[in-house]
């Protein structure tokens, strides 16, 4: 639930920044299918069979990166989408590191009140000897944010899917798309 208070609070801060929620309407994504399926798969993985533990669904979870990746790469002309893969990179180097999950600091997973000797696929959990610990979910949100432990790739990612919402929707943080925006809709409108 908080999760979801923070993604409102994003999307308020369109209008309250000057963007259009028209225009972000009206973006046409390449290949949203791809990131759909990815989202899907880790979806499906991580929440639907938590306790399912094994090799597979841990390279599967890895493997549904790549489709994720196409997706940006297929968006690459919205300027900030550059900004989502690095966050993706970051959790994506970690969890290569130790085997498809993403190391969680001890203390940080008792803060939150995370179980410690959690067992499944798990996109993150505390490990025994974990390599590249400094990408993994270490940094607990303060409060009133929510009450979670995140990765410095989560929050690259956010940071990127909040510049994109903002470029896509002609805000004031990003001025000259603005007059690129305007340029896009009076040639649609005209039939160009």
């Amino acid at each position: 639930m908080r999760l979801a208070l923070l993604f409102l609070f994003c999307v308020l801060t369109v209008p309250l920044l000057g963007g259009s929620f028209r225009t972000l309407i009206l973006v046409r994504l390449r290949s949203a299918w791809l990131l759909a399926a990815a989202l899907g798969v880790q979806v499906l993985i991580l929440i639907v069979l938590p306790l399912r533990a094994s090799v597979l669904l841990s390279v599967v979870i890895l493997l549904s990166y790549l489709p994720a990746y196409w997706f940006l790469w297929s968006n690459r002309a919205i300027t900030p989408v550059w900004i989502i893969g690095l966050g993706a990179a970051l959790n994506l180097a970690a969890m290569v590191a130790n085997g498809g999950v993403l190391p969680s600091d001890a203390d940080a997973a008792r803060r939150v009140g995370a179980p410690e000797n959690a067992v499944g696929v798990l996109k993150s959990a505390v490990l025994e000897d974990p390599k590249l610990a400094v990408l993994g979910d270490w940094i607990v949100l303060p409060s009133p944010l929510p009450t979670i432990a995140v990765s410095p790739g989560d929050i690259v990612l956010f940071l990127g899917a909040l510049a994109t919402l903002h470029w896509l929707s002609g805000s004031w943080l990003f001025p000259g798309r603005r007059r690129e925006l305007a340029r896009l809709w009076a040639s649609r409108s005209r039939g160009s």
